[in-house]
């Protein structure tokens, strides 16, 4: 698999770091319910552009699974660590001053479809963490946009609107495709309901 590439003006996060951070998170280090990077840039969305203020101290441990990381020592913890706020720095920064720039980091299998479902998967268990505090938005305009991205990262879900698994692909590429924009209107909607100036539709 490959890494698409993010092209930005001002990297937080480079190919560089996510080499880093990959080796980490595959590594012994961590249990195998550990997330991957793409899992964990979909979780970090979630939380930056969720109902609530999430501290890291809370979702920091769900990133390492069960077992929890075992660094080598205090400077390893706090350069992988540093990593991650990196990226999570990096995505409240483009969401808030470019949105037209935020992509999603998706991996791509040797056909060049996306995997956009491993992405999602991050993102929903992001949402289980104020599942209560993300209900409102279901009731609005912009449901469909958090429902996009369940339903990516269930392909049982999605294959329950076709039977022909290459129409289920098309589909899930598409949602994937579509993603800065589903997450930029996500954010919009809970920054104007926390009193952000956000114009939301």
């Amino acid at each position: 698999m490959a890494l698409r590439k993010m092209d930005k003006a001002d990297p937080f996060f480079t190919d560089d770091d996510f080499d880093l951070l990959e080796d980490f998170l595959l590594s012994d280090k961590v249990g195998d319910d550990a997330m991957t990077v793409s899992v964990l840039d979909g979780f970090l969305t979630g939380i930056v552009v969720g109902p609530e203020t999430i501290m890291p101290s809370e979702w920091m441990p769900v990133i390492w699974g069960e077992r929890g990381a075992s660094f080598s020592g205090p400077d390893e913890a706090e350069e992988i660590c540093g990593l991650v706020i990196a990226r999570y720095n990096q995505i409240i920064f483009e969401l808030a001053e470019k949105p037209e720039s935020f992509e999603p980091i998706i991996m791509s299998d040797h056909t060049g479809d996306l995997l956009g479902e491993i992405w999602a998967e991050g993102f929903v268990t992001a949402i289980e963490m104020r599942p209560e505090a993300w209900k409102s938005i279901f009731e609005s305009d912009h449901g469909a946009a958090v429902s996009l991205i369940m339903a990516l990262a269930s392909p049982d879900t999605l294959s329950e609107c076709s039977h022909d698994p290459d129409e289920v692909s098309v589909m899930a590429n598409a949602i994937a495709e579509e993603l800065p924009i589903t997450v930029s209107a996500i954010d919009a909607y809970w920054k104007q309901r926390r009193g952000f100036d956000a114009d939301v539709q």
